[in-house]
């Protein structure tokens, strides 16, 4: 079963590190909404739904929302 890797998130706007984790929150939890996936499922040892096309339509939200939020996210 592949692992999921997390997308690396950079600060654009000097955001303190709690705002970032606010926003990695934030943008995850709307993520997991419009994908169906949750990466922190197989993390915590869950059964995860690891369809590759529901994992990249999360990343491509997740990305989306930090992105709006001032992040670069590669």
């Amino acid at each position: 079963e592949p692992d999921y890797q997390a997308p690396i998130v950079s600060r654009n706007r000097n955001q303190r590190a709690e705002q970032q984790a606010h926003d990695q929150y934030a943008c995850h939890s709307w993520a997991v909404q419009q994908s169906r996936f949750d990466p922190s499922l197989a993390a915590s040892g869950q059964e995860s739904n690891e369809d590759p096309v529901l994992r990249g339509n999360y990343t491509r939200a997740f990305s989306a929302c930090m992105e709006g939020r001032g992040y670069t996210v590669r």
